[in-house]
C-alpha cells in the first residue's frame, strides 16, 4: 500500500494538494485493504495512532498531503529568485506567520498561500540543525494534533450539559475552541475544492496585495 498506492500521492501532494473527497476515497481504499470487510473493526484514528500508543502508524492522507505542501513551499521559499519566495515576501508570509492567522487578506485564489499561512501559524520555526524529515514530521504530528483537537473538541461540545445554572468556565472553554477549530477546519475544506488552475495562472501574472501585476520572468 505505501510502496504503490501512497508513495505517488505523496509524490503529487508536494505541488498539487488533493480535493477533500478524494483524500476520502484514498482512505476508504487504505482501510478496505486492512479489514477486507471483516465485520468487526475500529476507528480509522484509532488505526492512525503511532504503533507506541496501539495504533498501526496508518498515515493520515489529508494531514501528510498538507505537511509535505508546506514543506515544498518552504524549501522552495529559501530560493529568493524562485516565485514562490516573492510570493510570500509581497504577502509577509516568509517569517514567521501571525497566530492566529490572518487569511481574509489573501486573495481565495491564491489557495496555497492560505494553506501555507492557517497552517504555518502553528508550527514553530525550524532551526538550522533540523534536518528535514525532521520537520516534516513535526510539521505532520502538528496538523494531525489540531485535527484531533478539533473532533474532540466538536465532541464533546454536542455532550448534554447537566448544570442547570448554566455552562461552566471549563464548558465554555470547550465551546470558544471548538468555534476556533471549527472554523480553521472549515476554512482548510474550503481552500482544498479551490481550483488550482486559477491560482497557477495568478502566479503567472503576478497578483499582489495593490492588485498591480509584476512580471515575474524579471525577478
Amino acid at each position: 500500500m505505501t510502496t504503490y498506492l501512497l508513495s505517488k500521492i505523496w509524490y503529487l501532494a508536494q505541488v498539487l494538494p488533493p480535493p477533500a473527497r478524494y483524500v476520502q476515497q484514498i482512505t476508504t481504499a487504505c482501510t478496505w485493504l486492512i479489514w477486507r470487510g471483516a465485520i468487526f473493526r475500529v476507528p480509522t484514528t484509532t488505526l492512525q495512532r503511532p504503533t507506541a500508543e496501539g495504533g498501526w502508524a496508518l498515515p493520515d492522507v489529508a494531514a501528510k498531503c498538507r505537511a509535505l505542501l508546506l514543506v515544498r513551499m518552504k524549501t522552495l521559499a529559501a530560493d529568493k529568485s524562485s516565485v514562490t519566495a516573492t510570493l510570500l515576501h509581497t504577502w509577509d508570509l516568509n517569517g514567521i506567520v501571525d497566530n492566529p492567522p490572518n487569511v481574509g487578506r489573501l486573495p481565495r485564489k491564491l489557495a496555497h498561500l492560505r494553506h501555507y499561512a492557517l497552517d504555518m501559524a502553528y508550527i514553530a520555526p525550524t532551526h538550522a540543525n533540523e534536518p528535514r524529515h525532521k520537520f516534516r514530521l513535526r510539521i505532520y504530528e502538528t496538523i494531525r494534533t489540531m485535527d484531533t483537537n478539533a473532533e474532540r473538541s466538536d465532541d464533546n461540545f454536542h455532550k448534554p450539559i447537566g448544570n442547570a445554572c448554566g455552562p461552566t468556565s471549563t464548558q465554555l472553554a470547550s465551546r470558544m475552541t471548538k468555534n476556533l477549530h471549527g472554523s480553521w477546519s472549515s476554512m482548510t475544506s474550503s481552500l482544498q475544492n479551490t481550483d488550482w488552475l486559477s491560482s497557477t495562472s495568478l502566479i503567472r501574472t503576478g497578483v499582489t496585495p495593490a492588485g498591480k501585476r509584476t512580471p515575474w520572468n524579471t525577478v
